[in-house]
């Protein structure tokens, strides 16, 4: 009877195969973090924009229906008390509505993940939880500067509608860089 003979080696990867090996995921990893990176800031650029153009929609519906002068009126304090002349109250309230709707996708931050809406000039303590940046910011302040109470100064992402207060009454639209300045003035109205 002959006997089978089986062929076996001892023989592993050499240290030069191994370290191709890894130099070649080395380049793949490379090559796909940059790519991977962009997508993020698209998408979130994206989620910026689409807030950004509902916000739009609803002021270009709305802004001949009030005074240039009376466009911007402080709000006093309170949760709910938005005065009548105020196209930023009014702002508000229709945000807060569309928020609370739970049948449409509701205006968030992509960064924060926050849908807090802020209609101040200076945001106070608490004004957002966690010192998460809010998803819009509505304000007469001129240099969108969020630093009140503790809150972050960062606002990536977040919307600002900002009010001029005075002649030119211009309204703007936009949403804002890891810094803080404006990323893209997505829309103004004169």
């Amino acid at each position: 009877m002959k006997s089978i003979r089986v062929l076996s080696s001892d023989r592993g990867f050499t240290l030069t195969e191994i370290l191709v090996v890894v130099v070649i995921i080395g380049i793949l990893i490379a090559i796909a973090v940059p790519v991977f990176s962009d997508v993020a800031d698209s998408s979130r650029n994206t989620v910026c924009k689409y807030n950004a153009s509902y916000i739009a929609k609803i002021m270009a519906m709305n802004v001949k229906r009030f005074n240039p002068e009376e466009r911007y009126v402080p709000r006093s304090g309170s949760e709910f008390d938005y005065p009548d002349e105020g196209l930023n109250n009014f702002l508000e309230k229709e945000l807060e509505n569309y928020q609370s709707e739970s049948n449409k996708d509701s205006i968030m931050n992509p960064v924060s993940r926050s849908k807090v809406i802020l209609n101040q000039d200076s945001p106070g303590a608490g004004s957002v939880s966690a010192g998460r940046n809010p998803a819009v910011f509505i304000t007469g302040n001129s240099s969108y500067s969020f630093s009140g109470g503790g809150a972050t100064d960062n606002l990536e992402c977040s919307i600002v509608v900002y009010f001029n207060q005075a002649e030119p009454y211009i309204i703007e639209i936009y949403y804002l860089d890891k810094e803080g300045n404006k990323a893209e003035l997505l829309v103004s109205y004169h």
